[in-house]
């Protein structure tokens, strides 16, 4: 396998240390020594000062930031806030309520425990990532192509403006610069309703276990997946306004299965479960027994049969506001009309440190129990050291007495 070429089976990934991050210490400088050598990307790079303006992918992308030298750029946040996109424009979030992409989901307000857990995640990602094994790794290979570019990290902080993934419709509010635009769910459509068709295989067994499928599910043969024998072609179930996130959840009004691979994946999981907006599975305890439970709850437990409530649907319609409509004033009706709603649907709009003491949002507790931590262990090490005295030199001290 070359160098810089990802696994093929990308569930190894999730075997990788550092939150599946390692395995671009391969990858990038790999990518970053051959990218410039493609005739078509040098005729590109050369003309890059031709376009008004040049949008990238904020992640990951560090190999491309050579296109960006001298030209105004603007990246597009995927996975929504990142904490260290968000530090290289200046607002440094703090850890005390704003989570991050690897950690896994925390309920707000978060414990003395997440708060700390989530500090250690804030220092230690930028550190792997920037300081430690890519970057550094990144830069040495384009500073041998590019030796008068200025260091790539500098270059990040010339961006002027970030679309993130993301909306405070549905996900906890964080203050923001203007240079940081919320743009998710703009994505969303309303659904369409599935042709309604059958075929025969193994999954009988789900039918036999409802007895009789519901009007909203679809079963039928998967199309074919390249480099799969037909032989090992699987069926699969197909639920109608199952979207992939918990923006369309939202929108449609629908619970999700959600089997997260690796990154970020684990926590979104987590978050759809803990919100109630649908179900996780592990792939590692995945059995035939699992995936009918999970499928049997998202049809009939009332929980997250009531996202197909009145209710639920409206507040779905809430994201409407992020569609792209061009009547700003409706959608600032909408803000309005979510500012009077009383719990839980008003408080949504509010940062998640307002729930937090000013003890708690200083990270007092959390600096109290690192002291308190340290103090202990200088104290067993103090004593280790003078039981280990004892040993070594106190039967000489005796003799001389003796």
């Amino acid at each position: 396998m070359q160098k810089h070429k990802l696994p093929d089976d990308m569930f190894e990934v999730r075997k990788a240390s550092a939150g599946g991050l390692e395995i671009f210490k391969d990858v990038l400088p790999g990518l970053a020594k051959d990218l410039y050598k493609v005739p078509a990307v040098k005729k590109l790079y050369e003309k890059r000062k031709e376009y008004d303006l040049i949008i990238t992918d904020h992640l990951f992308n560090e190999i491309a930031y050579p296109f960006v030298h001298e030209v105004p750029f603007i990246t597009v946040a995927t996975p929504g806030m990142d904490h260290r996109q968000s530090a290289a424009f200046g607002n440094v979030l703090n850890p005390s309520y704003a989570p991050t992409l690897l950690g896994s989901y925390m309920s707000s307000p978060m414990s003395l425990w997440h708060r700390l857990m989530n500090t250690c995640i804030h220092l230690w990602i930028p550190f792997v990532w920037r300081i430690w094994f890519v970057v550094p790794l990144v830069q040495k290979e384009i500073s041998a192509q590019f030796p008068d570019l200025p260091p790539l990290l500098e270059l990040e902080r010339n961006q002027s403006l970030t679309l993130m993934n993301t909306h405070f419709s549905i996900t906890s509010p964080l203050p923001l610069l203007p240079s940081q635009v919320e743009v998710g769910a703009m994505h969303c459509r309303p659904a369409k309703p599935l042709p309604k068709t059958a075929t025969a295989g193994p999954l009988e067994v789900l039918r036999e276990s409802w007895r009789a499928c519901p009007d909203n599910v679809r079963i039928k043969q998967l199309a074919p997946t390249a480099g799969r024998p037909r032989s090992r072609q699987r069926e699969g179930v197909h639920l109608p306004r199952r979207p992939p996130q918990p923006s369309r959840v939202h929108l449609h009004a629908t619970p999700l299965l959600v089997l997260p691979i690796f990154f970020d994946q684990p926590r979104n999981a987590m978050f759809v479960e803990n919100s109630g907006l649908g179900r996780m599975l592990v792939w590692e305890e995945l059995t035939a027994d699992s995936i009918v439970d999970a499928f049997t709850d998202i049809i009939t437990k009332p929980k997250l049969v009531s996202l197909s409530s009145p209710v639920q649907r409206e507040r779905g319609e809430d994201v409407g506001v992020l569609k792209g409509s061009a009547d700003d004033a409706a959608g600032a009706r909408s803000v309005l009309d979510r500012v009077r709603d009383p719990p839980p649907r008003g408080p949504q709009l509010r940062c998640p440190a307002a729930q937090l003491s000013w003890v708690q949002f200083l990270m007092l507790d959390v600096v109290g129990f690192l002291l308190a931590a340290l103090l202990l262990l200088v104290f067993i090490l103090r004593r280790l050291v003078r039981a280990a005295y004892v040993i070594i030199f106190g039967g000489r001290a005796k003799k001389k007495k003796e």
